[in-house]
């Protein structure tokens, strides 16, 4: 571990003030960063968002999908270059334990929640230089170091014993999202924590509504004095008898002059449904998706529909796509590989049957 002393560390990954911090930093490692409600938003915090999940669920799922194949570069056009070791690795099985589509969703998954995807690249026995496996790190595990003059890039992996292992550069695979100069993609959990956190707390304020007997916070007042003890006494009794859900409709009956004064808005006057969707929506914005393919089919027509879709393949999943395949080209193929014509592509024509018109005149 002596080289760490001679690497140089990028300062945004290690400042928790910078947007570039992703997942390397102790306040993402303990909890993750405050929002303005109070909220502490992580991963795993973001995920219990329904929105948040839908998003992430439908970009990594149907990435993982996909057919990703191996090509070689001929005369006319392009083929499929079966025999290259690569081939199963992509196509078939990241690793023993781990599918093509089960590897790419997660690590899809830690590019959009984290703006970064690294993996173990898996080399076969000896000084071999084919690669045998695929192994996802996680990307709160990871912190990237470059030398002063900018000619290497290390990795420094955290075990989940603590022990830590120092990585070179051809061994990790690094696909990054939007970012920085430094390489380093942004986070998108950190970046819309605030989002994240609004539309959290507005779904726990309903459920706190609802487990309140569907009524706004109030108060009981009398003319009478009441020692502490008796106040205690009235709120524990009232909220017995008159809170949660199971009491909700029930009629309730005052006396020794108490009366009953509601505060706070209603959900008419707060606009709280209109809130809730509001927040659905800009989680949808925040992953560049069309909002029905969260569900939220408000603005969703059978005129439309198709349009959306494509919307959704070029607009949504192409940049996420171009970053693997350049990723994946200039990482795992030689310089002789990639002179030779070597390159993998995703197929995403089966996602494009849903054009009918275009499908139509291409038949024509």
């Amino acid at each position: 571990m002596g080289i760490i002393s001679k690497l140089e560390t990028r300062a945004s990954l290690e400042d928790p003030n910078t947007p570039l911090a992703q997942g390397v930093t102790l306040m993402s490692l303990f909890g993750g960063q405050p929002s303005y409600t109070g909220k502490y938003v992580n991963d795993a915090v973001a995920m219990t968002s329904s929105a948040v999940y839908a998003a992430v669920n439908i970009i990594s799922g149907t990435i993982g999908a996909l057919p990703l194949k191996v090509y070689r570069r001929v005369d006319r056009g392009k083929e499929e270059a079966r025999d290259h070791p690569l081939w199963p690795i992509l196509h078939d099985s990241a690793n023993k334990y781990m599918t093509a589509i089960a590897y790419r969703e997660a690590s899809q998954g830690h590019l959009l929640l984290r703006g970064n995807a690294f993996s173990r690249i898996q080399y076969g026995p000896g000084r071999s230089s084919v690669i045998d496996a695929l192994w996802p790190l996680h990307p709160g595990n990871v912190q990237t170091f470059i030398t002063p003059d900018g000619r290497e890039k290390w990795y420094r992996y955290t075990h989940s014993n603590g022990e830590q292992e120092l990585l070179r550069d051809d061994q990790v695979l690094h696909v990054a999202g939007m970012g920085g100069g430094d390489g380093i993609g942004y986070g998108v959990v950190q970046l819309a924590r605030q989002s994240i956190a609004l539309g959290l707390s507005q779904e726990e304020f309903a459920a706190r509504f609802f487990g309140n007997s569907s009524r706004p916070q109030g108060i009981l007042t009398t003319a009478e004095s009441l020692s502490p003890e008796a106040r205690q006494n009235l709120r524990d009794s009232w909220q017995g008898a008159y809170g949660g859900l199971e009491n909700s409709s029930k009629v309730a009956v005052l006396d020794e002059d108490l009366k009953w004064q509601t505060i706070g808005l209603t959900n008419e006057d707060s606009q709280f449904l209109q809130s809730r969707q509001f927040s659905v929506r800009e989680i949808a914005r925040w992953f560049n998706l069309p909002p029905h393919k969260i569900r939220d089919l408000e603005d969703a027509t059978f005129s439309n529909i198709e349009a959306q879709n494509v919307e959704f393949v070029v607009d949504t999943l192409l940049p996420w796509l171009r970053r693997w395949e350049q990723s994946i080209t200039l990482q795992l193929f030689t310089p002789a590989e990639r002179e030779a014509g070597l390159f993998v592509e995703f197929v995403v024509d089966g996602l494009l049957r849903g054009d009918s018109t275009a499908r139509s005149e291409l038949y024509r």
